[in-house]
């Protein structure tokens, strides 16, 4: 498995897991309101998906792949993720791709390098 594949499922799965279900699509378009509407609750979601995201290893592999340093790759990871799923960018088909499926799409790769 190449690099970047575990560290785009780091990433998404811990912002998953700190959204909870987001498994079908109007649970998915409602987070994405949420996250829309209020700039407290997008800090709360990118909180939590940051504090899921622990291993020294996991930031490494973060830190390759989003290319920022490894003390901010948390922080910066989760508000890319959260801000595409608020814009519509990283759609549910993605989302479902990498967290049901472990198949990273391109789109999830490409948010997660800030592109």
């Amino acid at each position: 498995m190449k690099p970047f594949i575990p560290a785009v499922l780091i990433a998404i799965t811990a912002l998953a897991s700190c959204t909870t279900s987001a498994h079908n699509p109007q649970t998915y378009a409602a987070l994405q309101t949420a996250l829309q509407g209020s700039p407290g609750f997008r800090k709360l979601v990118q909180d939590k998906c940051a504090m899921k995201i622990t291993s020294p290893e996991q930031k490494h592999m973060m830190s390759l792949l989003a290319n920022v340093p490894q003390d901010k790759v948390q922080q910066v990871v989760c508000e890319r993720v959260t801000k595409a799923i608020a814009s519509g960018r990283l759609t549910y088909d993605d989302f479902t791709q990498v967290v049901d499926h472990h198949r990273p799409t391109v789109t999830a790769i490409k948010v997660l390098q800030g592109r």
